[in-house]
C-alpha cells in the first residue's frame, strides 16, 4: 500500500499519483458511464500487481470531475465503492488500519451528500456491516445502522440488485452477539431471483445518470461463504468455480478461492 494514502484530498492525489493511470480513458461526454467498468478493472489490476497507486489515482480524477449538481450524489456513491474496494485490498495486503480509515471516509461522505437513492443507502449497509470486523466493540451501533439502511432501500425498492447483496451479506456474514435477520439460504434465493433477471436497467427508482450493475460476483461469493458455514463445502468451490468462470479476474472471488485452498 502506498504510505501516502492516508489523506482523502484533492492535494493528496495530485501530488502522490498522476490521476490519470486509470486502465481506460475517461469518457469525453459525462465520465460516469464508464466509472463502474474503470473501478472494476483498476480494482483487479490492483490485486494482481498487490499495488493499489492507480486505483488511489483514479479516485484522485473522480474528483476532478467538473459534474452538474444532479451527478454529485452518483459522485460520493462511487467514491464510496471504490473505497469499499480499497478497503478490502488494503485488508488483503495487510494493512487493516487503512481499510477502517477508508470505510470511515465512505460512510462520511455517503453522509454528508445527504443521499437519497437506493443505491448509496444499500452501499451505506454494505459498508457499515464490513466496518463490524475492524470496530467489534462498535457492532450494537453498527448493526443499527445496517438494517436501518437495508430498511430505507427495500423501501425505496425491494427489487434492486444492490440491496440484495447487503442483504445477503447481512444474513451470511455472522456478528457475534446478534440473531440474523434473515435465513441465508432465503436471501440467497430472492438474490438470486434478481440476479437472473438484472439488466444495465436499475428501474425508475434510482436517480443516477447511469446504472451500475455490479454484484453479481458478491452474491456468488457469499453464496461460497455461506455453504461452507453449512458444511456442503464440495457445493462451495463449485459455486466457486462458476462464480470465476462468470466472473474470471474478479479479485474478491479470487481471494476466497486463497481460502478454501
Amino acid at each position: 500500500m502506498n504510505g501516502c494514502a492516508l489523506l482523502f484530498t484533492i492535494s493528496y492525489f495530485v501530488g502522490c499519483a498522476s490521476v490519470n493511470t486509470s486502465s481506460e480513458p475517461p469518457l469525453s461526454g459525462n465520465p460516469l458511464q464508464t466509472i463502474e467498468q474503470r473501478i472494476e478493472t483498476t480494482t483487479n489490476q490492483s490485486y494482481s500487481s498487490e499495488d493499489t497507486s492507480d486505483l488511489y489515482a483514479l479516485k484522485g480524477e473522480i474528483l476532478l470531475w467538473d459534474l452538474p449538481p444532479d451527478d454529485r450524489e452518483a459522485r460520493a456513491y462511487w467514491l464510496a465503492y471504490a473505497n469499499l474496494n480499497l478497503a478490502r485490498l488494503g485488508e488483503i495486503l495487510g494493512n487493516p488500519s487503512q481499510s477502517l480509515f477508508l470505510i470511515d471516509e465512505a460512510i462520511e461522505s455517503l453522509d454528508e451528500a445527504e443521499v437519497g437513492d437506493v443505491e448509496s443507502h444499500a452501499l451505506l449497509a454494505i459498508l457499515a456491516k464490513e466496518k463490524i470486523k475492524f470496530e467489534p466493540d462498535e457492532s450494537f451501533s453498527l448493526v443499527t445502522r445496517v438494517r436501518n439502511q437495508l430498511s430505507i432501500a427495500l423501501e425505496i425498492d425491494s427489487d434492486n440488485l444492490r440491496v440484495h447483496v447487503a442483504n445477503v451479506m447481512d444474513a451470511v456474514v455472522d456478528t457475534p452477539g446478534f440473531r440474523g435477520r434473515i435465513d441465508p439460504d432465503e436471501a440467497i434465493s430472492l438474490a438470486f431471483d434478481r440476479l437472473i433477471e438484472n439488466t444495465t436497467d436499475r428501474g425508475e427508482s434510482s436517480k443516477f445518470s447511469f446504472s451500475p450493475t455490479w454484484g453479481g460476483a458478491h452474491i456468488l461469493g457469499y453464496k461460497a461463504m455461506h455453504l461452507v458455514n453449512v458444511g456442503r463445502e464440495e457445493e462451495a468451490v463449485s459455486t466457486l468455480s462458476e462464480a470465476l468462470d462468470e466472473y474470471p479476474n474478479h479479485f474478491w472471488l479470487l481471494e476466497i478461492q486463497k481460502q478454501f485452498q
